[in-house]
């Protein structure tokens, strides 16, 4: 499956600023693992803790981010604009490939009754 990724994603991926190891680890199944060690880690009783998927959602690609980015001993050397820049891309490039899968686990087990 391929997906399509903005101009500003690309530009973000290719300039130097973002480590080379970093970089290298920015692969599909890489970031499935994050997104779903994500999942599992809210349990199975999320449906009483967010109000919505979207609410889910976001969570979930927040931890996954965070979680990839503490892989990276790198990345806490990068100055905090940098370091910005890389979690907005990073979210923005989740949302895009695994939002539908996420929002299928919140259905699955809350049921569309949760989603708002």
């Amino acid at each position: 499956m391929k997906y399509i990724i903005t101009e500003e994603q690309l530009r973000s991926l290719s300039e130097q600023k973002i480590p080379r190891s970093l970089r290298r680890r920015l692969t599909e199944d890489n970031l499935r693992k994050h997104v779903e060690m994500a999942i599992e880690d809210e349990g199975d009783d999320f449906c009483e803790i967010y109000d919505d998927g979207f609410e889910f959602a976001d969570e979930v690609i927040s931890n996954a981010v965070e979680s990839f980015l503490q892989d990276e001993e790198n990345v806490s050397d990068l100055d905090f604009n940098i370091d910005n820049e890389i979690d907005y891309m990073l979210k923005d490039v989740i949302k895009e490939m695994f939002s539908e899968e996420i929002f299928d686990r919140y259905v699955e087990v809350c049921g569309n009754e949760w989603m708002s």
